[in-house]
């Protein structure tokens, strides 16, 4: 598999290798508002999961730092259901082909 981005190649080998290369994980849960958990240490974004709006879908740039402060914090007693995963090739994908921390030879954000 071969990713590319503005016509060069940015990443190739397998899914899972691609997925992998990307920093970060990815936790699910139940039992907590997307809110709360994006307030989290190490927590990137998290939203509502598009498939079962009571799941939380978290990027995390520090999953342990995410995790630690979950669970000793009072959400504990309610959190259930946590799963602690490496990127999807989608979310792979979007990451590294994102330009939003660049900016073009005009100067504006692109």
């Amino acid at each position: 598999m071969i990713v590319m981005d503005r016509g060069r190649v940015v990443a190739d080998g397998t899914g899972a290798e691609i997925s992998a290369a990307v920093a970060g994980r990815v936790i699910t849960l139940r039992g907590a508002g997307a809110e709360q958990v994006a307030a989290l240490p190490g927590v990137e974004s998290a939203t509502a999961d598009a498939t079962d709006p009571r799941r939380v879908r978290a990027v995390c740039s520090d999953s342990d730092a995410a995790l630690r402060a979950l669970f000793t914090s009072p959400l504990a007693a309610d959190v259930h259901e946590v799963l602690v995963s490496a990127p999807g090739l989608e979310e792979a994908f979007l990451r590294i082909t994102d330009h939003t921390d660049q900016t073009d030879p005009e100067g504006t954000d692109r």
